[in-house]
């Protein structure tokens, strides 16, 4: 058998496998829709997928507020082929706090209450109709969080842990000293030209919960940091530092997430300012959850915790920082604005946020702890009626009209896809308050009468709850997954007799099975 006719085999040095032929479209759209762990494999099966995997490998860098965090980023920066994949940054910047003594640190990590309140956000929450099962199985894992480690280490072991505690608070502290590294994140981005996405959590703001991350980066030191209780301006210099990084870089910016960054960002020079400014103008997603509170004595102690609501008012009402940092971007698409309390009244209303701009291409809105007028908020819905489809609204204080009028203007002027209606929405002039949460915390469930105003703006009905407070019993009892459950009513118990916000009729008054709209 000649050389020309003879088949190739693996054995033979020039043996090309049949995958490692395909073209290179069919490789990318193929590693494209990989997760990272999975790219590391296949990139092990050839030469060929070991280079197109190289571009899917890191799209998103997570780093938390550590110069061993920055030099991994730095590195990247460097690299002649990553970096021109990396479209998104998210920075967990949170700063750990000063234990003065290790007395003091060993308070924080070795009581078992402190251990399952750091921890509980790991936890699922065991809601009031939980089994018997998921019952024992939360007391389960509680038990395995208050029995970690640290609890049970010997001193020896501790005074290591403790070690490591110091070393990177005193770490973050040089970083403090140097401007939160602004030159580092100067020279990086200039590295990123493909950088599309920035994302800062503080207080585990945008996850709810700490990233993986963050988690094993001070696991050692046994105290996890959460906001930034040296500064009092939680978020504010991290936030500096990566819009002026963008800025000075030219990034094309187009999503900004901020969770719980504080308000006091508002208050710089102006040459900073129009810095942060520039840095958004091609933004088309921004997330901006607004923190007015400070921390006082000590930081889980709510009594201690206290808010500059006032102070915050003032200031954005009058110098408009608020609204000009918004309307900076204007290409927008989504906007997402949330203060964090309404005690005694809201701190921005929604002029403050948007003014009378009008965003040619927005298409979701969701605004939380906010105060607006009537007239106010259904200008804003007319201006962008023709492409809003998303709205959401969270414990929003309307100060002149009714809900009820609102709720009718809303569903003849936007064609709704998704509606989110949360917390309580109060009509001052009339002092009443209509509750749309449950009486205890259950990402699960949700009252019935939010489902029928949800679908409501959405689809339309009978009619827009002319009358909230003439809903029955049975429209504020739960709902799970948007579908009515007739059998819990059967299933009541003494919870179900708990207090709401919103005024009812009693049970005599109004037929459980009467329709709530009138």
């Amino acid at each position: 058998m000649s050389e020309v006719s003879r088949k190739a085999t693996k054995s033979d040095p020039q043996y090309l496998s049949p995958i490692s032929l395909l073209p290179s479209e069919i490789i990318h759209a193929i590693i494209a829709l990989l997760k990272t762990t999975d790219v590391l494999s296949a990139r092990l099966a050839c030469k060929r997928f070991a280079a197109v995997g190289l571009h899917y490998l890191l799209r998103q860098v997570e780093l938390v507020f550590l110069s061993s965090s920055f030099e991994y980023l730095r590195e990247i920066s460097d690299h002649p082929v990553l970096r021109l994949h990396i479209e998104s940054l998210f920075y967990e910047a949170d700063i750990l706090a000063d234990h003065a003594t290790m007395q003091e640190w060993k308070q924080n990590t070795q009581n078992r209450d402190w251990a399952y309140y750091r921890d509980s956000v790991a936890l699922q929450y065991l809601g009031m109709n939980a089994t018997v099962e998921e019952r024992r199985q939360h007391y389960e894992e509680r038990e395995k969080v208050c029995t970690e480690p640290q609890h049970t280490w010997s001193e020896e072991r501790l005074q290591r842990a403790y070690s490591m505690y110091c070393k990177y608070l005193a770490d973050q502290k040089l970083l403090r000293q140097r401007d939160y590294n602004i030159h580092m994140w100067k020279e990086i981005m200039a590295k990123l030209p493909n950088l599309r996405e920035i994302n800062l959590s503080m207080e585990c703001g945008l996850l709810n919960a700490r990233c993986k991350t963050l988690q094993s980066a001070f696991r050692d030191g046994l105290v996890q940091p959460y906001g930034d209780v040296v500064r009092e301006r939680s978020g504010v210099p991290q936030l500096e530092s990566l819009l002026f990084s963008a800025d000075y870089a030219r990034s094309k910016i187009d999503t900004l997430n901020c969770g719980n960054v504080h308000w006091t960002f508002f208050q710089q020079t102006v040459e900073a300012f129009e810095s942060c400014k520039n840095a958004v103008r091609g933004v088309k997603n921004m997330t901006l959850y607004i923190t007015t509170g400070i921390e006082a004595d000590d930081e889980y102690d709510t009594n201690m915790y206290h808010t500059q609501i006032p102070e915050c008012a003032r200031y954005l009402h009058n110098s408009g920082r608020l609204r000009d940092f918004v309307r900076a971007a204007t290409h927008l698409e989504r906007l997402d604005v949330q203060m964090d309390l309404d005690n005694p009244s809201p701190a921005v209303t929604l002029g403050d946020i948007v003014g009378q701009i009008r965003w040619t291409s927005l298409v979701s809105a969701f605004f939380s702890f906010i105060a607006t007028g009537d007239v106010e908020l259904i200008q804003f819905y007319s201006r962008h009626a023709t492409t809003l489809r998303e709205i959401g609204l969270d414990s929003v204080h309307l100060k002149v009209g009714t809900w009820a009028h609102v709720l009718q203007r809303v569903r003849k002027t936007l064609y709704l896809t998704k509606a989110t209606i949360l917390g309580e929405l109060r009509e001052v002039e009339n002092q009443e308050s209509f509750s749309f949460d449950l009486p205890f915390a259950d990402d699960e469930k949700k009252p019935k009468v939010r489902v029928v105003v949800e679908d409501y703006l959405k689809a339309g009905g009978d009619g827009p709850l002319l009358d909230m407070t003439s809903l029955g019993q049975s429209d504020w009892e739960t709902d799970i997954d948007e579908e009515f459950d007739e059998d819990d009513d059967d299933n009541d118990d003494e919870d179900s007799d708990m207090e709401y916000d919103v005024q009812r009729p009693s049970d005599d008054e109004h037929d459980s099975e009467e329709s709530p709209f009138h």
